[in-house]
């Protein structure tokens, strides 16, 4: 599926004002405005900064101004972009003026165009990052069903201001590789992100459950991934009866999509025994139904009018697997998206029945449109006999997510500490912004059902975002897992920046950056651990355990991401995540296209590894991220008051 032309980004270098482009775009701040302006001035042979001035622009964060070049100008329009009054710039700035660049550049009907920076980013890798991606994203228009002849595409955008060496002078475009990979890393993030939105806003009628199987397996085809699909035998060969019940309404048959990646070395029979030790694997589910009605408990004509979107979370998971394929982290990524409808007909689920998930336990549907949880409860319960060290699932869930948190914010609950902060720090550093939920113990009760194991939905109609993610903690075993709940922030009625009105692609970018920032935890893990053996081995003493050597958990803060200045995020909880052991790879494991997506066929069963579950969060108090217990002794100032969380709320 195509989602238009996809936008060129490069770096310059040179004197931007002969730049033979259809639109120059400046970025600056108040302060520096009239300084960045003046070779500008000279090119057009006027006071632009007197004009801005009697036009009462200020520069603020998003403002945009166009002017009209002049003859020694090399391009017919000169746009002014504001970044704030002054530095530094944070990334959600960047992204707003590279939006209002992509936006100016369609309200002229413009082809080229480029953008020079008017003061030197604090970080010009990570600026350049959030440049192209953001760029790319405003770039997207979903335009395959629209007849538009007057529609001109914005085709190539030249940065410059960025293209310096270590010593500050000018290179060729291309030439430093850590502003090359940068360009490349945001330009994968946004393409993936605007493929996903692509699949988002397609019709339910042309994505149906087999159309998305078929564009995960040209996904993996394209990538390098290794894809299985199974169909309505292989998901009973695995136990899936949530999803079997989910899907029987429907005409479409339901699909199982497995993704894989394997990082760069290892092989899919595994690698040696170091290798294994070391080596993490993260689990991703999405939830892919396709179209939901809400079966026999029908929506409204007003709540079913979008529901094509209700695949979002898997359309993110694929997505996600595409972007880590092409950067190729070092930590294994499996993915599970169940792919279904929801529809009404004489062989609907119908409340009152009882479903046995691939877990084992028994769930009472009281109401089928509550059938998300059932599907990703299946798909939970398959990612588990894989032996994640994490598991994060995404998923267009509940109606009461949007009441809380709105169209801008997503919720995220887990049972594992430091994997929830974790997914704080990312949405951060991706613009993709989370929130912490409480998972509070004593509404479990609230799920218990007098004729299974648990119910679908809870007896009291409150709190049902956690209610939901309550029900999916019950099919992950214990293991470190997390939730994202997505359904406010899916889908947008109007355009946003970076964002134009359809499907947005929340958590593309956010689960990609989690995985990079989870293998570069991993490396440093390992790289300790050789450290700490080599230590060992001449000091001649007993050895010591790897784990040990990093009393941080493997999936700590992205230290290295473009956290945008002043992003306010949830204050970390006290208590400290636990460490997990690295999970054996399955000896053997068939990397094949189920033979169950042609009807038939069934998969080995996949070898167990001995992986320690995570420390859950045992009471009220921890779940709103207040120990109950002795806090962790924290490092004091010389004032001796305790150092406040960055980006924390004060109490």
């Amino acid at each position: 599926m195509a989602g238009g032309r996809v936008l060129s980004v490069r770096l310059a270098g040179g004197d931007a004002t002969r730049a033979r482009v259809d639109l120059l775009a400046l970025a600056v701040t108040r302060d520096e405005m009239a300084t960045a302006l003046r070779p500008f001035e000279r090119a057009i042979g006027r006071r632009v900064a007197r004009e801005l001035e009697l036009r009462r622009f200020t520069a603020a964060e998003g403002a945009a101004f166009v002017l009209v070049g002049g003859r020694r100008l090399g391009a017919p329009h000169l746009v002014v972009v504001g970044l704030g009054a002054s530095g530094p710039v944070g990334a959600d700035a960047w992204r707003r003026a590279a939006d209002q660049v992509v936006a100016k550049a369609r309200e002229v009907r413009a082809r080229t165009a480029a953008l020079v920076l008017g003061l030197p980013p604090a970080d010009p890798a990570a600026t350049l990052e959030v440049l192209a991606e953001a760029a790319t994203l405003a770039s997207y228009a979903f335009t395959e069903y629209r007849h538009d002849p007057e529609r001109v595409a914005l085709r190539t955008l030249a940065l410059y201001g960025l293209g310096k060496n270590d010593a500050g002078k000018a290179t060729a475009a291309g030439r430093n590789p850590a502003h090359a990979a940068a360009l490349r890393r945001g330009v994968v993030l946004a393409q993936a992100t605007n493929e996903a939105r692509t699949w988002i806003n397609t019709p339910a009628a042309v994505l149906t459950p087999a159309a998305l199987a078929a564009e995960a397996e040209r996904v993996a085809a394209a990538s390098g991934l290794t894809v299985e699909v199974d169909g309505p035998e292989g998901i009973a060969a695995l136990g899936m009866g949530a999803l079997l019940a989910v899907a029987r309404g429907s005409a479409e048959a339901p699909r199982f999509i497995r993704l894989t990646y394997r990082p760069p070395g290892v092989s899919r029979r595994g690698a040696d025994a170091s290798a294994r030790e070391t080596r993490r694997r993260i689990a991703l589910v999405g939830k892919g139904i396709t179209f939901d009605s809400g079966g026999l408990s029908l929506k409204t004509a007003d709540g079913m009018e979008h529901m094509k979107r209700d695949m979002a979370g898997g359309a993110a998971v694929i997505g996600a697997m595409r972007a880590i394929a092409a950067l190729r982290p070092p930590v294994e990524v499996r993915a599970y998206v169940p792919a279904s409808e929801n529809m009404i007909g004489g062989s609907a689920m119908k409340p009152g029945d009882v479903l046995r998930t691939a877990a084992g336990k028994t769930i009472e549907v009281v109401n089928t449109d509550a059938e998300g949880r059932l599907v990703l409860a299946d798909a939970l319960a398959v990612a588990v006999r894989d032996a994640p060290n994490a598991i994060v699932d995404i998923a267009t869930l509940t109606g009461a997510v949007r009441t809380a948190l709105g169209t801008r914010v997503a919720a995220v609950l887990g049972n594992d500490v430091a994997l929830v902060r974790a997914l704080l720090d990312a949405g951060a550093a991706s613009g993709e912004r989370l929130w912490q939920l409480p998972l509070v113990s004593a509404y479990r009760s609230q799920l218990d059902s007098p004729v299974a194991d648990l119910r679908n939905v809870a007896a009291d109609g409150h709190g049902g975002t956690i209610h939901a993610a309550l029900m999916l903690q019950e099919f992950v075993a214990g293991r470190p897992w997390a939730h994202l709940d997505i359904a406010g922030v899916a889908f947008t009625e109007r355009d946003l920046p970076c964002t134009p009105r359809g499907a947005v692609g929340f958590g593309v970018r956010l689960l990609t950056r989690f995985v990079l920032a989870a293998a570069d935890r991993t490396a440093e893990d390992r790289g300790a651990a050789a450290g700490g053996r080599t230590e060992t081995a001449r000091a001649g003493g007993d050895r010591e355990s790897p784990r040990r050597l990093s009393r941080s958990s493997t999936y700590s803060a992205a230290r290295r991401l473009p956290v945008p200045a002043g992003a306010a995020t949830p204050r970390p909880p006290a208590r400290r995540g636990v460490a997990v052991d690295a999970a054996s790879p399955a000896r053997g494991a068939k990397t094949k296209r189920a033979e169950g997506a042609r009807g038939g066929g069934s998969r080995s069963a996949p070898a167990r590894a001995n992986v320690r579950a995570a420390r859950p969060l045992d009471d009220d108090a921890d779940a709103l991220g207040l120990s109950s217990g002795a806090a962790p002794r924290r490092r004091r100032r010389a004032s001796g008051r305790p150092r406040r969380a960055r980006g924390s709320p004060r109490g």
